[in-house]
């Protein structure tokens, strides 16, 4: 239906079924929150990041690895050596807090920083192609993490995936999703 098309667009494509499943199901899924593909709009806008990836990524073709593996690094510097602007920082704030206050006490109080881009787990799998960041317990690395996932999108495997598959790069198609850890035992 239009409204889970509608819901991918903006969670992407790992938190939007995890949603339905917890949401329709009512299936266990851990507690959790997703930085939207707006928030990465957002991020790269604020840090004048559209147009100088764009720049990098146009002339990129599989054939040329040395030029994927610079454009990649170019592009995730950038990434990481932005500012989260303002009023997302306050937003991640606040949903951080809330969600690591809403862990039960004796569990763990890390959290799991995960990529949900767009066309992830959809008709193209990206499978461990997309940073993962696990054991989250500041702010402070709670950030680091949201931009290690953003960067991520513009890693050598990525970007040579989608250019092998005609994809086309969408800047902007990286939703973050963060879950409570769950203990493996």
């Amino acid at each position: 239906c239009s409204s889970d098309l509608d819901l991918v667009t903006i969670v992407g494509g790992k938190a939007a079924p995890l949603g339905m499943l917890k949401k329709e199901l009512n299936l266990p899924v851990p507690e959790g929150f997703v930085i939207t593909t707006e928030a990465c709009q957002l991020f790269l806008e604020q840090n004048a990041l559209i147009r100088p990836i764009r720049d990098l990524l146009r002339d990129l073709t599989p054939a040329d690895l040395a030029g994927v593996d610079e454009v990649s690094q170019k592009i995730r510097a950038m990434i990481l050596n932005a500012r989260i602007p303002q009023e997302l920082g306050d937003a991640m704030k606040e949903a951080y807090d809330s969600l690591v206050s809403g862990i039960k006490p004796g569990l763990p109080r890390g959290i799991a920083v995960r990529s949900s881009a767009i066309p992830e787990d959809g008709r193209y799998s990206f499978a461990g192609q997309f940073a993962t960041v696990l054991n989250v317990t500041s702010k402070e690395a709670f950030f680091r993490a949201y931009m290690k996932v953003v960067a991520s999108s513009f890693n050598e495997n990525s970007l040579t995936y989608r250019l092998h598959r005609q994809m086309g790069f969408q800047e902007t198609d990286m939703a973050v999703l963060r879950l409570a850890m769950v203990p493996a035992c």
